[in-house]
């Protein structure tokens, strides 16, 4: 048996790792990455030979490319929990609409987006299914409603690949609670391998805190990722009683009305119900302009400040002192959320102005921190350990530390393009 690392190898983003046993080839996942080269995605091969793959969830940098493989020979069932198939549809539309309006010329078309989820076929938690000589069963992985960590039993062997992957609940999410022995193989997420993250409690208090204050005094922008995070924001603002109103502007709608309609995938979807009964939906560029000119706390993306409604807010309250932006999650190298933390300025119509409102930022990471993640691979008791999804210097601390717990796991730190051979 062997495992090839087409994407995500000392990289976050693109993440796709093929497992060869005999005639058999299954892929888990097929995303692409978002640089300032623009879009990239795993490294070419004969898609014509997979027979499966096993999708984690919806986010682009684990299906974004699954469309891109259609158009290239991919003739293969898709497998993914109902909400995943559902949230891909969503953001796999959008990613390509975005494409088209920034005038780029992607390699695939609508048609084969509409192909890709044609051929997604919906699996249950913790039910066995089979393909080919394999068998593989899906947990909930706690990192977004409807992701999966996937248990492959391949060629006598058990392989677990952890997708994105989180531990601690919140008001969104149920943590993870993985359950397997005799581990051959354990794909794990580096994400966070070199670090924690602060308490939560104590950030979720610091971002409540801050809002009631600085809501008062004008428009408090709060971009954050239209799948998660959005409506997790909703639901913790809606814990404390506010003065202004609370709005929600970009593709979080569509995700939370899909959420809506799968509510066994959330924590409590009656807390997510009850926010949305206190937040009123944005639906127009004239509808912003009213709400720009009275104090009201907008959660919309983009999360990273790089486009949707959040720049038209932008382009018009940039220069105002009484305005405040809260960042809610990662904010990548060349992001115009990075410019602003780095240097207070952000790229507005192409010009770099500075921003002259309150800017803070908290860690609501949808990821496990180090912690977490040695407690995992303690829990599994691998034999081979594959580090991925990861930036180089967050594997090798990783590693490290692995090593450091039980000096006789095989601990792999593959580059893409990179084949283990079992």
């Amino acid at each position: 048996m062997k495992i090839t690392i087409h994407g995500a190898g000392r990289e976050v983003g693109r993440s796709c790792i093929q497992v060869t046993s005999g005639n058999t080839n299954i892929l888990f996942d097929a995303g692409l990455k978002l640089s300032e080269e623009g879009t990239e995605y795993p490294q070419a091969f004969d898609y014509s030979t997979i027979d499966g793959v096993l999708v984690s969830h919806a986010h682009l940098d684990h299906v974004g490319a699954l469309p891109l493989f259609f158009s290239q020979g991919l003739k293969c069932p898709i497998y993914t929990t109902a909400l995943t198939k559902g949230l891909s549809k969503i953001l796999l539309k959008d990613s390509l609409k975005v494409e088209l309006l920034n005038g780029e010329h992607p390699s695939y078309d609508y048609q084969d987006i509409n192909l890709t989820l044609k051929n997604m076929q919906t699996v249950n938690y913790l039910k066995d299914y089979s393909l080919k000589n394999a068998t593989f069963k899906y947990h909930d992985a706690g990192h977004i409603p409807g992701s999966a960590c996937i248990e492959l039993n391949i060629e006598n062997k058990k392989i677990i690949y952890t997708g994105d992957i989180k531990k601690t609940p919140t008001l969104l999410q149920r943590g993870h609670n993985v359950q397997a022995q005799n581990v051959d193989v354990l794909i794990i997420e580096s994400t966070y391998g070199d670090r924690d993250h602060p308490d939560r409690q104590s950030q979720e208090q610091d971002f409540l805190n801050t809002v009631e204050d600085l809501s008062h005094r004008g428009q408090v922008l709060i971009p954050a990722f239209a799948l998660g995070r959005s409506q997790e924001v909703l639901m913790m603002l809606n814990t404390i009683k506010l003065e202004n109103n609370i709005y929600l502007d970009g593709m979080g709608k569509k995700i939370t009305n899909q959420f809506v309609k799968m509510p066994t995938n959330l924590a409590d979807a009656s807390k997510l119900k009850k926010a949305l009964q206190n937040t009123i939906m944005v639906r127009s560029p004239r509808q912003r302009k009213v709400v720009m000119k009275e104090n009201s706390i907008i959660v919309t993306t983009s999360g990273m400040l790089d486009g949707g409604p959040v720049i038209q807010y932008l382009t018009t309250l940039w220069n105002h002192t009484n305005t405040a932006i809260l960042l809610t999650g990662y904010q990548a190298e060349g992001s115009n959320g990075r410019l602003l933390l780095d240097e207070g300025k952000l790229y507005l119509d192409g010009l770099k102005v500075r921003y002259k409102g309150t800017v803070k930022k908290y860690d609501f990471s949808a990821h496990s921190g180090q912690r977490q993640l040695l407690e995992l691979v303690a829990q599994l008791k691998p034999k081979n350990v594959v580090l991925n999804h990861g930036d180089p210097q967050a594997i090798e601390q990783f590693r490290q530390k692995i090593l450091a717990q039980n000096q006789n796991i095989k601990v792999f730190t593959p580059k893409n393009g990179e084949v283990i051979n079992l």
